[in-house]
């Protein structure tokens, strides 16, 4: 405050006058101290006399300052980076003007006219939409315009940018090559921006279309056909609306809702995309295309591409409905967004209503083109008039995406971040109430939470009586036809299903085809589920059960979701009738969390670990349960056999059994090996002890018995001591001999089994030689150990080893470790052996900052998800991605990715990265 009363004095105003002033209207603000230090931030870069006498005389405009300094950092920034923008804001008529799309257009071409040269070109038009953003932002948090006014606006901007950015490359491609066809392709704008609905940092999602392939007479350098010029032209905007410069940059872009998503061309013609959505479009597909719009280019092009699409999105009729597999589709989005805080994707938020939308939309459309805008408040209103939703309904959704898409916006403009998740901080939830009109952060989530319960109230309402709401729909009665609308990679699974159909007889009813057929187009793994599905259904004992199956379509349901997510458990079904059985008789117990068949674990230990770890990963396939409970329940199934075995073949006086490794993390994964380390007190142990241990080892690797590779390895001395380590050797061993890497693996270790008093003891001198003073160079050597594994790995060149290999899982492990060695010596809080919890320990003590931790948890969970996923599909215990493509395919479904590319795209962005992450914290604490 004293600076600014500097800066007030310096231009000649009273600071004992102006100063009362600006605490009055600082107190208005919904953030005090924000709006002051960004006010200070601003008078700092804009020390402009006559604005400052304006501030004073004007209140009106210190309000409007000081408003938006403390509702938006965003906007601040603008302001503080260009402060004549200020002026020209709240004097040119700017807060109150609603421009049209034409004045964009002719604003947009008018600041690129003045310049040559296509970088001065671009940065003008920067310049021009950061302006923009500013006016429209303003217009929003001053409440000058309705918030559907804020999303066209925001909408039109974006055309104008990118037909102007179009233009430009148009120009650019004739320079460069000589080749100038008249407005040759179109640009389709999707999703939010399809819908005149676009946010204050939405991506944009495009696709790109031209006319028809022909050759030019003349072909330029490099360009020959009209393909490879569009493609060129479509390449140079998502270029230049991507890139950043000093300017900033324009847009994000998002290509993947393209045919075959990054693995497609960028451009294609008309009759490519229709033959594209006839034969292998997807009801995800039809959902994106309800706000298909052409947003730039030739508007002919891209309105017959609209119009041949037509039957595609809104067919007359529908073999399976829409609905079921839009809500599968919600609630496997929310299965990744955790709690409440994600207004977007999260219960009873934005994408609720939207899909509530588009089902109806998809549902009716094609006998009802009245119900076909794109908007979702107009299409609303559509619903309304045509009696598919009750006036109440409509009134409810509307008003409720209103304030939803207020907030969205206000969290957006706070920080000019891509965000739908409220602040985690009590501060900015009142910043954020405030802002928004209300008292408090408690009244304003009692009215959100109100409008939430609402909203999911009509999305169950609509998506459990879905059929009821739907006009002119007629059904065909399915045979063995329906398999032609799958989407399969291999045609020999077409066939395995045409096979099933006409050698089961069961598979030719109606009611069972449908459900077949909506199995198949749910889980995305069409080819991998005809494959496991034909092999169930050889066994004779699953052939003798296939009546009792298909009187429940669950139960049948559930075999086809076995089938595309996990051969080893479609595997062990056909190798175990019982278990078969008890899944047909009694699937409830399947779902209970508590392990089963306790008999097992002294007759038949075998079968007891194979039931109950199909038991838990069937849990962990339906959703019931997430990857870290999954692996403390395997952990758990562990302790228990293995504890059992120990008991039956060691005296366990006076010994104490060590868990290491991921066992004694508690996060197993499937087909994890054991690391145990047997410690004993001499005074106390029988002398047969080494050979028990020997007999234990033996007693695991019988066929009867082989439960799990059990192995010692980590034992002082390794593969050549022996098995027994004594108490007081261990201890000066420890303290002289044991290299990092040993005490590293001791942040694992949990006491499994034996004598309480050395367990106690042995904890006790683990915790002292783990948490004392770290040697000289303990951070470079753990850098050294994890280039050394992972070479060690990686001598195939051609592997893509996902846990020990680069930027793999071991990465996040490493380096929660070492943060763990860093920092646990004075934090008790964090010694927990459990890399899961530790990522969530390490966030709540920001030992390392937000954006870090969040992208450590998020990279580890995905990581650990694919690991078990691929683990579930192959007899071995690597992890790497497969190289069948039908598996692979049958991976990237079950990882909710949309191809194979993506999956790929997506792990190369984690592994980097992970590794960026690993060295950087690394290197800080070496």
């Amino acid at each position: 405050m004293k600076s600014i009363e500097l800066t007030v004095a310096e231009a000649g105003i009273a600071p004992q006058e102006f100063m009362p002033v600006v605490r009055g209207e600082l107190k208005k603000t919904s953030d005090p101290r924000r709006a002051l230090n960004n006010f200070h931030r601003f008078l700092g870069s804009a020390f402009n006399v006559s604005l400052l006498r304006e501030f004073s005389s004007q209140r009106i405009l210190l309000e409007i300052a000081l408003n938006l300094f403390g509702q938006s950092q965003y906007l601040s920034d603008i302001l503080v980076r260009t402060p004549s923008l200020f002026s020209w804001l709240v004097t040119s008529g700017a807060l109150k003007t609603t421009k049209t799309l034409e004045a964009f257009h002719a604003e947009a071409r008018k600041s690129v006219e003045p310049f040559d040269r296509l970088e001065k070109k671009l940065g003008a038009l920067k310049r021009f939409q950061r302006r923009e953003m500013l006016r429209i932002g303003a217009r929003d948090v001053l409440r000058e315009a309705h918030i559907m006014t804020i999303t066209i606006e925001l909408s039109s901007l974006a055309d104008a940018v990118i037909e102007t950015v179009l233009s430009l490359g148009q120009e650019e491609l004739k320079r460069s090559m000589g080749l100038s066809p008249e407005n040759p392709i179109a640009v389709i704008g999707l999703g939010k921006l399809g819908g005149n609905e676009l946010n204050f940092s939405s991506d944009i999602d495009l696709m790109f279309v031209y006319g028809k392939d022909e050759e030019f007479p003349n072909p330029a350098h490099r360009a020959k056909t009209m393909f490879e010029y569009c493609s060129r032209l479509s390449e140079f905007v998502v270029r230049r609306l991507s890139e950043h410069t000093d300017e900033g940059h324009l847009y994000r872009v998002d290509l993947r809702l393209r045919p075959d998503a990054n693995a497609g061309s960028i451009t294609m013609p008309v009759s490519a995309y229709r033959s594209y959505y006839e034969s292998r479009g997807e009801l995800w597909e039809r959902q994106m295309l309800l706000k298909a719009r052409t947003v730039a280019g030739n508007k002919s092009v891209g309105e017959a591409l609209l119009k041949e699409l037509e039957p595609f999105v809104y067919p007359k009729t529908h073999l399976v409905s829409p609905l079921k597999e839009i809500s599968e589709m919600k609630r496997r989005i929310e299965a990744k967004v955790a709690g409440d805080v994600n207004i977007k994707l999260g219960s009873g938020g934005i994408r609720d209503i939207e899909f509530v939308v588009q089902a109806l939309q998809l549902l009716n459309g094609g006998n009802l083109p009245s119900v076909r805008a794109r908007a979702t408040m107009k299409a609303l209103s559509q619903l309304k008039a045509e009696k598919i939703l009750t006036l109440e309904e409509e009134s409810t959704l509307t008003e409720s995406y209103e304030f939803l898409r207020t907030v969205e916006h206000r969290l957006q403009l706070m920080h000019g971040q891509q965000t739908h998740s409220l602040p985690e901080s009590l501060d900015e939830t009142e910043t954020l109430s405030k802002g928004l009109g209300f008292t408090s952060a408690g009244d304003f989530r009692k009215t959100l939470d109100s409008r939430r319960r609402n909203v999911r109230e009509i999305f169950d309402s609509v998506f459990q009586r879905g059929e009821e709401r739907s006009v002119g729909d007629e059904t065909r009665t399915p045979g063995a036809h329906i398999f032609e609308g799958v989407r399969f990679i291999d045609r020999a699974s077409r066939k395995t299903m045409r096979d099933l159909f006409e050698e089961i007889p069961p598979f030719q009813e109606a009611r069972v085809l449908r459900t077949l057929y909506n199995a198949l187009v749910k889980f995305g793994a069409a080819d991998w589920s005809a494959r496991n599905l034909a092999s169930l259904c050889s066994e004779s004992h699953v052939q003798r059960s296939i009546p009792q199956v298909f009187q429940n379509p669950k139960l049948l349901e559930l075999l086809i979701m076995l089938s595309a997510r996990s051969s080893r458990m479609i595997q062990t079904l056909m190798r175990e009738p019982l278990l078969f059985e008890s899944l047909l008789v009694r699937p409830d117990e399947m779902l209970k969390e508590e392990l089963a068949w306790e008999f097992m674990l002294e007759s038949d230990p075998m079968r007891y670990r194979i039931f109950n770890e199909f038991k838990v990963c069937l849990r962990f396939l339906l959703g019931l349960t997430s990857v870290e409970q999954t692996t403390k329940h395997l952990s758990l199934l562990a302790d228990r056999a293995i504890v059992r075995g120990l008991e039956r073949n060691l005296d366990l006086a006076g010994v104490c059994i060590l868990a290491l490794g991921r066992l004694g993390g508690g996060e197993m994964s499937v087909g994890s090996d054991i690391d145990l380390m047997c410690v004993y007190d001499r005074a106390k142990a029988t002398p047969e002890l080494e050979h028990s241990l020997k007999e234990f080892i033996a007693y695991f690797a019988k066929p009867e018995t082989c439960i799990y590779d059990i192995d010692f390895r980590l034992r002082p001395e390794g593969r050549n001591a022996p098995l027994a380590t004594e108490i007081e050797y261990y201890d000066s061993y420890l303290m002289t001999r044991a290299s990092l890497w040993e005490k590293q693996s001791l942040l694992k270790a949990r006491v499994l089994a034996g004598d309480p008093e050395v367990g106690s003891r042995l904890n006790a001198l683990i915790e002292r030689h783990l948490w004392g003073r770290l040697p000289a160079g303990w951070a470079k050597e753990i850098i050294r150990m994890r280039k050394k594994m992972e070479r060690e790995r990686m001598k195939d060149p051609k592997r893509q080893e996902l846990k020990l290999g680069r930027g793999g899982s071991t990465d996040i492990e490493f380096l929660v470790q070492a943060l763990q060695l860093n920092a646990g010596r004075k934090a008790a809080s964090i010694r927990s052996p459990n890399t899961f919890e530790l990522l969530r320990l390490i966030r709540k003590r920001t030992i390392l900052t937000r954006s870090k931790t969040i992208a450590m948890q998020s990279n580890y969970i995905y990581l650990r998800t694919l690991e078990m996923m691929i683990r579930l599909n192959s007899a071995g215990t690597s992890f790497e991605l497969p190289r069948e493509r039908i598996l692979l395919k049958a991976i990237s479904a079950t990882m909710e990715e949309r191809s194979i590319m993506d999956l790929k795209i997506r792990l190369g962005k984690i592994r980097k990265e992970n590794r960026n992450l690993f060295q950087k914290t690394l290197k800080s604490l070496a």
